[in-house]
This record gives C-alpha cells, structure tokens and sequence, in this order.
C-alpha cells in the first residue's frame, strides 16, 4: 500500500508486493490473511482502474471471503466496504448492497466510515426509487453525521434527501434541503 500511495499508479513494485503478500499468506495457510492481501491488491486495481485485473481478483477474494466466518477476518467491515463500493461501480447492486449491510454489522458506530457506509446504503435505495427506505438511511446518516461532526456525509445526506423529495413532488422541500446542502 506505501508503494501504491508513493507512486500513485500502478506499478510494478506496487504489483510484485501485492502479489508476494497473497502468495505468503497462502504459504502459510492464512485463510483471513489471504483475504485481507487480496482485497488490498482489489482495492489497489480498482482505484487505478485496472478492470481487467481486478474483475478475477475480486471474485476470487469474495469466495475466499465467503469462506470464513466474518469474525475471523481482518478488519471485516473494511473488507466488506470494499467489496460493496467496487460492486456499485460495476453495477451489481444486490451483491453491493448485500456488502455494505455486511460491513454496517462489522464497522464501528458513530465513525465517519459508519456514516459513510450508512449513506451508501441510503444512495443505493435512492437510485432503486425504494424511497422510504433511502429516506430511514439518510436519516440515519444525517444523525451520526451530526454526532461526529463530519459535515461532508452531513451535506451529501441533505443532498440525496432533495432528491427524494423532488421525486416525490416537493420542490420547496428539496429547494430548502439544496441550499442547507
């Protein structure tokens, strides 16, 4: 990961390093280790968008993952965040949202990636048009958003909020709920 933050693209020391962890995490018969090495190296193909290395990657760690109990993982709810965040990207939502409420019950409460995790969830049902329950996710944001002070997820909750109540015909509502934004 320090390689891959240094260098900011992929690149070969990053791929030698990612590559090395898994196969001594496999050596050593680690199934939560192998895990946890191969979703670093998912997230590292997904943020400089190697799809073609990714796509394998990814469904081989999510087996792997599927293996284990969650509890035995490394940092669970983490591993889950990812894999939710790489599936809304590649569209597949039913496996993405099946992640992120995976990774609600593996992540601290009241944490900026708690409110973030609750505001993806709440995005997903928006774009579903499950409104009402977009509309108990946002909520939830909104409220450990404000606990923790992290404004960012604050306004982007406020934002998909408008929306909502611009579907549902209230202009005046997501007019005011824009500009608090």
């Amino acid at each position: 990961n320090g390689y891959s933050s240094y260098f900011d693209k992929i690149n070969p020391k990053s791929d030698k390093n990612f590559l090395l962890s898994i196969q001594k995490a496999n050596e050593i018969n680690d199934a939560a280790l192998v895990v946890w090495t191969e979703m670093n190296y998912s997230k590292y193909l997904y943020h400089y968008g190697n799809m073609d290395k990714l796509i394998p990657t990814l469904l081989k760690t999510i087996e792997n993952a599927e293996s284990i109990n969650p509890k035995k993982m490394i940092f669970p709810g983490e591993t889950f965040k990812i894999f939710g965040w790489i599936m809304t990207t590649i569209h597949d939502d039913e496996l993405s949202l099946k992640f992120l409420k995976k990774s609600l019950e593996y992540s601290k409460t009241n944490t900026p990636e708690y409110a973030s995790i609750l505001n993806a969830i709440g995005t997903h049902y928006l774009k579903t048009n499950e409104l009402s329950t977009a509309m108990q996710y946002l909520n939830k944001t909104i409220a450990v958003s404000l606990q923790i002070g992290d404004n960012i997820r604050y306004a982007k909750a406020l934002g998909g909020k408008a929306v909502i109540y611009e579907k549902m015909g209230d202009d005046k509502t997501a007019l005011q709920l824009i500009q608090k934004d």
